[in-house]
């Protein structure tokens, strides 16, 4: 923070005023210390040149007080010098502190930017963009949660790409890379609020619908589905295809891989089922129900 302009002058000015008292007071009542506040001010404030200049002034107004009760002797020089060097070393070690005090907060600072920067990274899918399946556990965890504080209904989609492998080993990585980004697209377009669409890994994708009962699910899977599909159509050349599988809870708090591994048998049910297929199953309690 840098002073304002007429800072430098107010504070130029309560110098002169110490200055004054010492002098009128004498050596009754001493002021040298006092000079030392305008001053470690001033230099904590970013204008060490200023806070020099004054230490040279409240210097010479210590000596000429002095001076004038005791006349200009050895001792009085001495003690001229002793305090003028005394506020030099205050100026410069005011400054000093207040320069490694800026430094380590923008150190901080940077620190705590790369922190968050890590922990993105550590959640995010590198390829797509999407959240990893390490978020998306996180996020049914806390989704899981909800229903139990609630009552209201999520559904929980695994998404799988058939034939996905045999298109990367015929068509190359990037072909695959390319399949991968259409289809992350895609469910980040179906995501509301609070909901969350991730990779999961491979070929695999997850997307969490919150506060979505099941007629909810089928539309919006429904209508995924057939934009996935689609997807696949431009960059899959045909070779692609998709299961789907959706598990629809509201009922007691499960763990987050318990809610995956029910929407992952669906998908299989799904994948049984032929391509492009969607299968939905609800699970009240420890029931499921087909639907």
């Amino acid at each position: 923070m840098r002073l304002p302009s007429r800072q430098p002058v107010l504070l130029t000015g309560c110098v002169a005023l110490i200055g004054a008292l010492d002098y009128v007071t004498g050596p009754d009542i001493g002021f040298s210390l006092f000079y030392l506040l305008p001053i470690a001010w001033c230099a904590w404030h970013g204008r060490r040149p200023v806070a020099i200049a004054l230490a040279v002034v409240a210097a010479l107004l210590w000596f000429t007080a002095d001076s004038a009760w005791h006349g200009v002797n050895l001792v009085s020089l001495w003690n001229g010098f002793t305090r003028l060097g005394i506020y030099f070393a205050i100026a410069f070690l005011t400054a000093r502190l207040r320069h490694d005090e800026m430094r380590l907060r923008a150190l901080n600072a940077r620190l705590q930017e790369l922190l968050e920067q890590e922990q993105q990274l550590s959640r995010t899918d590198p390829l797509t963009n999407l959240p990893n399946r390490r978020l998306f556990v996180d996020e049914l965890r806390r989704a899981s949660a909800r229903i139990h504080r609630t009552g209201k209904p999520i559904a929980v989609a695994y998404v799988d790409l058939d034939r996905f492998k045999a298109f990367n080993d015929r068509f190359g990585h990037a072909a695959g890379d390319a399949v991968l980004r259409q289809v992350a697209r895609v469910l980040a377009m179906q995501v509301r609020g609070n909901d969350v669409a991730a990779r999961l890994g491979g070929a695999q994708f997850g997307l969490l619908l919150d506060q979505c009962p099941e007629d909810s699910a089928r539309a919006t899977m429904t209508r995924l589905l057939d934009r996935v599909v689609a997807g696949l159509g431009e960059v899959g050349k045909g070779d692609v295809s998709v299961s789907i599988g959706v598990a629809c809870f509201d009922g007691p708090q499960l763990a987050p891989e318990a809610m995956i591994d029910h929407a992952d048998a669906a998908m299989y049910c799904a994948k049984g089922q032929g391509t492009n297929r969607l299968y939905i199953t609800r699970l009240t309690g420890t029931r499921a129900a087909i639907t």
